[in-house]
């Protein structure tokens, strides 16, 4: 597949775990509404980072260096939320500028 068909892929993912979190399934019908809110919330949060970082023209490996810290700051919230219980796993000595604090 082609790069360009991968992202759409990793797009599709994200939205259906939006969706999954929404409504608790990822059942979409095209012409649905929710499909609608979804992709407005998409193009939303587009415009402020337009915004806030102004036109990006970066290269392939650029866009998937912040596509990876995106996931992991999803994932990092799936930990906090999940795990929030369990003192060694919640607090995790991150320090202001969202890396491990820790010694290695």
């Amino acid at each position: 597949m082609s790069y360009r068909s991968e992202l759409i892929q990793v797009a599709a993912v994200a939205l259906a775990a939006v969706q999954c979190e929404d409504s608790g399934t990822t059942h979409i019908d095209a012409r649905s509404s929710l499909l609608d809110e979804l992709l407005q919330e998409v193009a939303n949060e587009r415009v402020r980072q337009e915004m806030k970082w102004g036109p990006q023209s970066h290269p392939r490996a650029w866009w998937l260096t912040i596509l990876a810290e995106e996931f992991g700051e999803a994932a990092r919230a799936v930990l906090e939320d999940n795990f929030a219980h369990e003192r060694d796993v919640a607090t995790i000595p991150w320090d202001d500028t969202n890396s491990y604090g820790g010694s290695a």
